[in-house]
């Protein structure tokens, strides 16, 4: 059992903001047991609502947690390029960034046609 390697964690409290704020070329990677993206609409729009009444009656709400991971799990490939790996919240934070995506793509051909 000693060369067993101890996984150390320090749980941190952070706003969305903070854990989406990563150093420009870092790449959140998805490893390979787990599983796939599996939300329906059903979990969407239930995330939604409670984003949206969190924003509407500026309340904090929980997210949920999220482990990210600096060093490649087993049998994933390391890259050369600073990565986050996924290991849990995987559902919550991919459906955030396609959201913020759309709202990008929405916000940028509003402003083309101004």
């Amino acid at each position: 059992m000693s060369d067993i390697k101890k996984l150390s964690m320090t749980p941190t409290q952070s706003s969305l903001h903070e854990l989406l704020d990563t150093d420009a070329g870092t790449a959140y990677h998805i490893p390979l047991y787990q599983r796939d993206f599996k939300w329906s609409d059903i979990e969407v729009e239930d995330f939604l609502r409670d984003a949206f009444e969190s924003f509407k009656f500026d309340k904090q709400r929980f997210f949920g947690t999220v482990l990210l991971s600096e060093n490649a799990p087993q049998h994933d490939k390391k890259t050369d390029i600073p990565s986050l790996y996924v290991i849990d919240g995987q559902q919550r934070l991919t459906t955030t960034l396609l959201i913020l995506t759309a709202m990008r793509h929405l916000a940028i051909e509003i402003s083309e046609n101004f």
